[in-house]
């Protein structure tokens, strides 16, 4: 019996601490620290992006008796519509807010709603768009060094992804496209809204 290697056991931590729940939350926390979203926010954001995320995830992994990140395709797609549900809600709730927050919860909603139609066909790299995604959202509101930072920690990640036989190359390169144009087009759709 083969015995998984200290490098798989590396790579399963780093699927782990980068799935997009607690990107998510990495997130919140570097716009609370920039003073972009206060205290509440974060607690609300906190609920949608990350804790109801994960908990739809978790449960449904359980319920299927599968792994938690999903394998098979067709296992992802209930899980993601109601994780989808909760994007909306943030949505809803940060329509007062400033363009950052409006922005931020309006891409996690395109590119939930993108991956989730791209599933129902192809299994894309959700950890990849989870990173990539909000890599693009800190490019375009000018916060350059976060900006490069979640693309060097995607790049790990892809990099994990294939090792561990989770996704190809061409999954993981689909996810880094598909999420940088449907964050661009978030941006492009709500400024020309509130005129950014």
């Amino acid at each position: 019996m083969n015995r998984p290697s200290l490098f798989h056991y590396l790579h399963e931590i780093i699927s782990i601490v980068f799935a997009a729940p607690f990107i998510a939350l990495y997130v919140l926390f570097i716009l609370n620290f920039q003073t972009i979203i206060d205290k509440k926010d974060l607690v609300i954001g906190s609920i949608f992006l990350t804790i109801i995320p994960l908990t739809i995830s978790m449960a449904f992994s359980m319920y299927y008796g599968i792994e938690w990140d999903y394998r098979q395709r067709e296992k992802r797609i209930i899980p993601l519509a109601l994780i989808n549900i909760s994007y909306i809600v943030l949505c809803v709730l940060w329509t007062d807010r400033g363009f950052l927050e409006i922005f931020l919860s309006f891409s996690y909603l395109m590119n939930g709603l993108v991956s989730l139609i791209i599933t129902m066909r192809y299994k894309i790299s959700i950890h990849i768009i989870g990173i990539s995604g909000p890599a693009t959202y800190f490019l375009l509101i000018n916060r350059y060094r976060y900006a490069i930072l979640f693309y060097a920690i995607g790049i790990i990640v892809a990099i994990s992804r294939i090792k561990l036989k989770r996704h190809s190359i061409d999954q993981v390169i689909n996810g880094y496209i598909t999420s940088i144009i449907t964050t661009v087009m978030s941006y492009v759709i709500l400024s020309a809204i509130y005129n950014v």
